[in-house]
């Protein structure tokens, strides 16, 4: 009987035993499995525990949100859709800055906001669809779109698709990072 409970006991401290070594080893990639190293490298970050920007990024991330709930309701050409591209466009420039100030890559910041990037891409050929059908169903231009700020489907069709072609040219723009220039002092 003694020796049974000595095996189960020396088996019960081998298994605590391993678990606590379990929690100190690194991966291959050198990065820490411990949840309590990564809680405190992520709390000491400057760019906050939960978010890469901290508050800042996570107010722009929430605005992203808001830009396209409003522009999956909103007409083509109207109000609605002038105020979602307004707000989107603001906030790439909020974007850029507090990624700036962070010391963020340009493909760090893009990095963050593909998916944003491609649902706005997504409901705006939504809309050169809906455009696109109207015209060839042969449905007047006010009747179909009452509330847009354009004269007629070609020049409705002209502003979404420039506006298409200006998001993809930001997309492949944000891939390529340019490379850091090293001062003439410093080499």
């Amino acid at each position: 009987m003694r020796t049974r409970a000595l095996l189960v006991l020396l088996a019960l401290l081998l298994a605590a035993d391993a678990k606590v070594h379990a929690g100190r080893t690194r991966t291959r990639t050198g990065q820490a499995r411990s949840a309590e190293v990564l809680a405190r490298r992520n709390a000491a970050s400057p760019r906050g525990g939960t978010e890469w920007g901290g508050k800042a990024m996570a107010y722009i991330h929430g605005a992203e949100k808001d830009v396209r709930r409003e522009l999956r309701s909103a007409e083509p050409g109207g109000v609605g859709h002038a105020e979602s591209v307004g707000k989107r466009s603001a906030l790439l420039s909020i974007r850029e800055i507090v990624g700036k100030h962070l010391g963020m890559t340009p493909g760090q910041m893009a990095s963050k906001d593909r998916r944003h990037e491609r649902a706005i891409a997504k409901q705006l050929r939504r809309m050169l669809r809906e455009v696109r059908t109207a015209r060839s169903s042969g449905r007047p231009y006010r009747d179909a779109f009452p509330h847009s700020l354009e004269s007629g489907y070609g020049q409705l069709e002209q502003v979404l698709v420039k506006e298409i072609a200006a998001l993809k040219a930001d997309q492949a723009a944000s891939h390529r990072t340019t490379p850091l220039t090293v001062p003439r002092t410093a080499r």
